[in-house]
C-alpha cells in the first residue's frame, strides 16, 4: 500500500491509542488507515481478532468490503445488513446468526461490515469484537443510531471514528439542554489524528474546487425536460467527460429518464450513463447490475482517461463512496455543510492518469500546470436570488475550508 505522509502519521498513532477521531478532509485516505491498521492487528496478534467496520449506507459498507478485499485475504468476511446490500460474502441481520458465525470462525481473524442502522445486531449478539472502525462517524450522532454507538464503545476498548465533517453538539456536556448529541461527546474520544483539505492541497493530495455559477434562465415551473436539456449544455459548455449529479429529487431523476430523451442524448455523445439510488438499485446503460459490479465500473471509467460518463444520484453517492477521477459535481439542490464538503470530496481526488505520473516520478506533486486534471469543479445552476444566494454561500464555504484551512464542524 502507498501511504501518504499524513496516513502514516494516522496509522502511527492508531497503534499506540485505544480511541478517538481521525478527522481528515474527504479525498484524504481515511480507508486505507482503516485498512493498514486492521491488517497490522491480524499480523501482530497472537489470538485471532475481530474487527467491525460501520459505514451509514449498504453501498459504502459494501464498497469498504471491496477496498479491504484487496488488501487483506487473512480474514473472514461477514456482512450484517439487509439483503438489499447482498455481496459475494456471506450475510445476515440474525443475531444468533452472527453468533454462530464467529464460533464457526473462532480459529480465523474477522472482519465483519454493518450500518449504523444495523449495529444494534452486532451488539445484541453478543460476540467478542476487538476492534470497531467507525466510517463517517458523522452519521453515528443521528437519532436512532448513537445510542448503540455509546453501547458498544462503553464495552469495547478500541474504537475509531473517521470522519472530514465531524458533527458536533452545542451542549455537549448537558445532555438534558440538547436532544441531539454530537462527536464532542467523550464517548468518541478527543481528535488523535487532524488533516485540514488546506494542507492536503498544500501536499497536492487532493486538488483545489472550483465554484462556477452556471446562470440559467428563469422559468415559472422547472421540468425534467428543463433538466435534461440545460444538463446536456453544462457538459458541453464546460466539456466535461466525467459528472457527477445530485438530482433535485429521485422522482425528478426518473422522469428525466423516462419521459426525455436524455439518455439517448448522452449515448449519442459517447457517454455511459448510471444512476442509483436506495429504492431502484444501481442501473448500468438502462440494465440493472449488481452492487460489486457498480463498484467495478466505477473503477473501471475513472482509470480510463478516454471513458465519458454521467452519474445520477440523490445523496446515496455523496459521501465515503470512491468515484476516480471526476471532472466536477453538479448540483441541483441545497445540501447542508457536511453533505456539501462531502460532495465536493468526491470531484478533488487526483485523476488516475496524475497519479500515476506522480508516482512514476514524470509528474511533479503540485506542479498543477501540467496536470490533466488540475482542479475539480462544483458547478451550481442559478436561475433565481435563492439559488445566487447559495452558491455564494458554497463560495464562501470553498474558501474557509480549502483556503484558510478550517475544519468543517457542523454544530447541532
Amino acid at each position: 500500500m502507498e501511504l501518504r505522509l499524513q496516513q502514516k502519521k494516522a496509522i502511527e498513532v492508531l497503534s499506540q491509542a485505544n480511541r478517538g477521531i481521525i478527522a481528515m478532509a474527504p479525498g484524504s485516505g481515511k480507508t486505507l488507515i482503516q485498512i493498514h491498521d486492521s491488517k497490522r492487528i491480524f499480523e501482530q496478534s497472537e489470538e485471532p481478532q475481530t474487527v467491525v467496520v460501520v459505514a451509514p449506507r449498504i453501498l459504502l459498507a459494501s464498497q469498504l468490503s471491496f477496498d479491504y478485499g484487496k488488501h487483506i485475504n487473512c480474514a473472514k468476511y461477514l456482512h450484517v445488513h439487509s439483503k438489499i446490500g447482498k455481496v459475494n460474502h456471506y450475510h445476515t441481520t440474525d443475531k444468533e446468526n452472527i453468533r454462530q458465525w464467529c464460533e464457526i470462525h473462532k480459529e480465523h481473524h474477522k472482519l465483519i461490515f454493518t450500518t449504523y442502522h444495523s449495529l444494534k445486531k452486532i451488539y445484541k449478539s453478543g460476540i467478542t469484537v476487538n476492534t470497531y472502525m467507525f466510517d463517517e462517524s458523522h452519521n453515528s450522532t443521528s437519532a436512532g443510531f448513537h445510542e448503540y454507538v455509546k453501547k458498544v464503545s462503553d464495552n469495547n476498548q478500541r474504537c475509531f471514528h473517521f470522519s472530514g465533517t465531524p458533527r458536533f453538539s452545542r451542549a455537549p456536556k448537558n445532555p438534558k439542554k440538547t436532544k441531539k448529541p454530537g462527536m464532542n461527546d467523550p464517548v468518541y474520544g478527543e481528535i488523535i489524528v487532524k488533516a485540514t483539505a488546506a494542507e492536503m492541497i498544500k501536499h497536492g493530495y487532493i486538488l483545489k474546487p472550483r465554484v462556477i455559477s452556471h446562470y440559467l434562465e428563469w422559468v415559472e415551473e422547472r421540468t425534467a425536460q428543463h433538466d435534461a436539456t440545460d444538463i446536456l449544455n453544462i457538459i458541453k459548455t464546460y466539456n466535461l467527460s466525467k459528472l457527477l449529479i445530485n438530482v433535485r429529487k429521485t422522482s425528478n431523476m426518473m422522469e428525466m429518464l423516462s419521459e426525455t430523451n436524455f439518455q439517448e442524448s448522452l449515448r449519442e455523445l459517447g457517454y455511459d450513463l448510471l444512476h442509483i439510488t436506495s429504492n431502484y438499485g444501481p442501473v448500468y446503460n438502462g440494465k440493472k447490475i449488481k452492487r460489486d459490479r457498480f463498484f467495478q465500473l466505477l473503477d473501471k471509467l475513472g482509470e480510463s482517461m478516454d471513458k465519458k460518463y454521467v452519474i445520477l444520484n440523490y445523496s446515496i453517492l455523496g459521501e465515503g463512496i470512491n468515484i476516480k477521477s471526476l471532472d466536477a459535481v453538479l448540483l441541483l439542490r441545497q445540501l447542508n455543510l457536511i453533505k456539501l464538503i462531502q460532495t465536493i470530496g468526491r470531484a478533488i481526488r487526483l485523476s488516475s492518469e496524475d497519479q500515476r505520473a506522480i508516482d512514476n516520478g514524470s509528474l511533479k506533486a503540485c506542479d498543477y500546470m501540467n496536470y490533466l486534471k488540475p482542479e475539480g469543479l462544483v458547478i451550481i445552476p442559478v436561475y433565481d436570488k435563492r439559488l445566487l444566494e447559495q452558491s455564494k454561500s458554497i463560495t464562501t464555504t470553498v474558501e474557509d475550508v480549502y483556503e484558510k484551512g478550517e475544519l468543517p464542524i457542523m454544530q447541532v
